[in-house]
Formats: C-alpha cells, structure tokens, sequence
C-alpha cells in the first residue's frame, strides 16, 4: 500500500520506490509513524541517476499515509480483489486507481486495471475510450471497457496493461503531442509525407524489457505508475 501511495502524481517511477525505500529503511512503515515523521523523511530531496530531485507533495502525502497506516490492520482481506479494491480506495488519500494498483501488485489481480494517464492515452489513441471519459468521473467504465478489450485478446490484463504502460512512457513527448486529438486535424496534411523525426522517434519492441511482463511472473520496479 505504501509503495503505491508513494507513487504516481506525474512522478517518475524512481522517485516514488527511493521513497519507498527510505520510508522502509527508517522503520517508517512499521506501526503507526506520524504524519510528522514520514514528512521530514519525504522532504529531503534524492538523488536518482546523479540528479537530485525533490518529493512532491510531501506534507500531503505525509498526511494521508499515516492515516492509511493506521487503520491497515483493521483492513478486511476480503476474498474478492474487486471488494477488496473498493475497499481500499475508501481510505484516506487513496483514489480508484491507487487501490486497483495495491490489489494488482498484492494479488497479481486481472479482475481490475490501472486506468493511469498513459493507458488513458493508449485508449483514447485507439478508440477504446471517448475523450471525454475520464479516470476522476468515469474511472468504472473505463476499467469495464479495457477489461473487455483485454478478455477480447484472450490476454492476461495485467500483462497487458503493464506492456502499454511501459511503452507509452517510453515515447519521446514530440510524439505524444502530435498523436493529441488537438493535432491531428493539423497533421492530416503530411498523411503522404510522414514526419521521419517522428518515424524515428517511436521505439520499436524493448524485448528484454518486455519479457518481463509475462502473465505467471510479476515485473521488477512495476510500482510506481
């Protein structure tokens, strides 16, 4: 739960499990820390890949962990993860989304999707969602529609929203800006001259990467979206 709650909200990846990992490291998930304590930890900037970066949000952050640590042990594992899910996101600082990402990770569940900002994106490119869908009103619908595609496929979603995740991350923002539904009434001029900076952009297949998103095996470093 907390690796979870660490991440997100537009930060990389690394940011979030160093978090994670310094709250851990200080004993700082044990118990019932105070809002107080995780906060200075939070609040000092750290060093991923030689820059140093700050924690966003931290005294809110702070806040809401502490809250949700304190009434862990009173949490119900109930047998289904979609009750479980609901559950979850009845906590404080805890949305749809984030609880869907805790039960994935704890359970290895399909039964629920991460409807983050980049398969939000994927399926607004593809026509799976409207554009007026979003995960903060519509989060339900969208997790049924991709649900489907994923059943469709006869695919694991797990595995499937965890390949789109990580390719989508990977692409340069030139292209995310020219695939936006406000640029491609711009674009539809060039269809016969294709922009090869953009042809070129566009990462093919990351296979190492990609095997690790096998439907009987978890992927390393997947918690923070």
């Amino acid at each position: 739960m907390a690796a979870c709650m660490l991440g997100g909200f537009g930060m990389k990846a690394e940011i979030g499990l160093a978090a994670f990992a310094r709250l851990r490291d200080q004993e700082l998930l044990k118990g019932t820390p105070t809002a107080e304590a995780i906060e200075v930890a939070l609040s000092i900037p750290f060093v991923i890949n030689g820059r140093t970066c700050g924690y966003r949000f931290p005294r809110q952050k702070a806040r809401y962990l502490s809250a949700c640590l304190a009434q862990l042990d009173g949490l119900e594992l109930h047998a289904s993860d979609t009750v479980l899910r609901n559950r979850l996101a009845e906590l404080p600082g805890i949305g749809l989304k984030t609880a869907s990402w805790i039960v994935r990770n704890y359970r290895g569940s399909s039964e629920v999707a991460i409807i983050d900002v980049h398969i939000l994106r994927a399926g607004r490119d593809m026509g799976l969602f409207s554009q007026q869908q979003e995960p903060q009103r519509h989060y339900r619908e969208l997790e049924a529609a991709f649900l489907a595609f994923a059943a469709a496929l006869k695919v694991s979603a797990a595995m499937l929203d965890g390949l789109m995740w990580d390719y989508m991350r990977r692409l340069p923002t030139s292209v995310l800006r020219s695939t936006s539904p406000r640029k491609i009434k711009e674009n539809v001029q060039s269809r016969q001259h294709p922009s090869r900076e953009h042809l070129q952009a566009v990462p093919g297949p990351a296979r190492p990467h990609a095997r690790e998103y096998r439907a009987d095996r978890r992927p390393a470093g997947r918690l923070s979206r």
